[in-house]
């Protein structure tokens, strides 16, 4: 692997999520199948004409190469580099409304859960806006029963966050809880939960409830939007969902049905 390619992608497995880091190598490998970093023009418009993907999909891919240009630039000279800039931007992304769970979804889900464990994942996603790989790294030790609170430890944004839990998601916790275990939530041999067996856990139960649209990130979306729907301010629901920035909140304006039906109602009474 070139060089360059390797120093960045380490900065990226140090500074971001796993997830985030999985994305951008399997984004290289899509560009520089053998290891090798070519940015020559011909060569990225060659690629791009080859894929076989979503506009989305390119979209990603560019971004993620862009970046990786912005690192490369301060070390060595790149040729044609606004040219290659003005490619890679073009690729627009299309707008694709998420699938968000409803809260008459996510008690129907609920319903379908067989086992504890993953009704208190559920809710923890969907009561408190959770990542799954949030929900995965909670630490028995970061339970809090007299407050009723989980404190999230060097979450996506690298900071520490306390998150409030309702009596009856206390309660579920309470009778599952192990305290000798490491994770609050674990295999039945107490160790961490994989994501990829949490992800198709919870895709199971959803598909088995009727909605096979529905995944993990579905309970953080329903999150943001139920808030939105009972009017809570967007810069309360930004903590909610531990946004860095208000721009990440605002999308949620997009997909709340409520508000849609709002706007038409008005306009008919008019």
């Amino acid at each position: 692997m070139d060089l360059y390619l390797k120093q960045y992608l380490a900065s990226v497995k140090a500074t971001r999520a796993t997830n985030t880091y999985t994305t951008y190598c399997n984004a290289f490998k899509n560009w520089f199948s053998d290891g090798k970093v070519n940015l020559e023009l011909d060569f990225i418009n060659s690629k791009l004409q080859q894929w076989d993907c979503s506009v989305n999909t390119k979209a990603l891919r560019c971004r993620i190469l862009k970046k990786f240009i912005d690192f490369l630039s301060n070390y060595i000279t790149i040729d044609g580099l606004p040219v290659i800039l003005q490619v890679l931007q073009s690729v627009d992304t299309k707008t694709i409304v998420p699938a968000v769970v409803s809260k008459e979804q996510y008690h129907h889900i609920l319903y379908h859960c067989t086992h504890l464990r993953s009704k208190i994942a559920v809710s923890l996603m969907f009561q408190n806006g959770l990542r799954a790989e949030e929900v995965l790294s909670i630490k028995t030790a970061n339970y809090n029963a007299d407050e009723k609170s989980i404190l999230l430890v060097d979450t996506k944004n690298h900071n520490d966050y306390k998150v409030y839990i309702t009596d009856g998601l206390a309660s579920m916790i309470e009778e599952y809880i192990d305290y000798n275990s490491t994770y609050l939530l674990h295999t039945r041999n107490n160790t961490q939960i994989g994501y990829v067996a949490f992800y198709r856990e919870i895709k199971n139960i959803c598909i088995k409830a009727g909605y096979p649209e529905l995944h993990c990130h579905s309970f953080r979306h329903g999150s943001a939007v139920t808030l939105l729907d009972n009017n809570i301010n967007l810069f309360v629901i930004k903590e909610h969902l531990r946004h860095k920035s208000i721009q990440s909140t605002q999308r949620y304006l997009h997909i709340s049905q409520q508000h849609r039906e709002q706007v038409r109602d008005i306009f008919s009474a008019i």
